[in-house]
């Protein structure tokens, strides 16, 4: 039928292949919910997948990338909405504009997390859809962190940065506990062999200061009955 519109008609025939084009691309565009804004320099604010929100869910297989830097300083991210497929759908978080960063938190599911802190004043997000079930998206707040407040997490994260990891500092702490053990185990052993030597030192000195009599009396030949006998007789009766 083309073939016969272009043998009528150059024009109709261009006219129809522009168009063919113009849908062919306009069908594999892919359709994604993130919203125009994908940077955010701001100190502090929110955002929303999807967007715009038509209250209807997220479609599949979407991707979307959000960078947050502030002023200076660190950040606190935390959710106040999450509605997503449970380990397919996910929302990750890294502390920094890149997606090699460090990985701060993998989230999905439908129960509110706990909040997260960067250690610079950079934050990456990445959502992933997958084929099957979808949600309502979530929302995601951040605001600055106060220098003065410290936690677990940024100090772990501190610690990481100076280039020390937990498991180097557990070994160290292990080796060093171990070498204190083995001291305290060759000190206890040398005491007692101290405590042993002096023992017997003493007891040797005991026996050579004990003086036996060169030719012992033989007590079978009754030799200290005599004396006995004679204080019985001068005993009056």
């Amino acid at each position: 039928m083309l073939i016969l519109i272009c043998i009528m008609s150059q024009r109709h025939c261009l006219t129809l292949l522009l168009t063919g084009i113009m849908l062919s691309v306009s069908a594999s565009r892919k359709t994604s919910e993130c919203g125009d804004q994908d940077l955010f320099i701001t100190d502090s604010g929110k955002f929303q997948y999807p967007t715009p929100n038509t209250g209807q869910n997220y479609p599949n297989k979407d991707k979307c990338i959000w960078n947050i830097e502030t002023s200076g300083g660190s950040i606190e991210l935390y959710f106040t909405q999450l509605d997503t497929e449970e380990y397919c759908d996910t929302v990750v978080i890294r502390d920094g504009d890149f997606h090699e960063s460090s990985l701060l938190g993998n989230f999905s599911g439908n129960t509110l997390p706990g909040s997260v802190k960067t250690t610079k004043n950079k934050a990456y997000i990445k959502f992933t859809s997958g084929k099957t079930n979808t949600g309502k998206g979530f929302i995601l707040n951040w605001k600055p962190v106060d220098s003065s407040s410290t936690s677990p997490e940024s100090d772990a994260s501190s610690a990481k940065d100076a280039g020390i990891a937990p498991w180097k500092l557990y070994t160290t702490i292990g080796v060093f506990l171990f070498i204190v053990a083995v001291m305290t185990a060759i000190i206890f052993v040398m005491f007692r062999q101290r405590n042993s030597s002096t023992e017997n030192q003493q007891n040797d000195t005991l026996s050579e200061n004990v003086i036996l009599p060169e030719n012992p009396p033989d007590v079978n030949q009754g030799i200290y009955l005599e004396p006995l006998q004679d204080v019985y007789e001068e005993v009056p009766r």
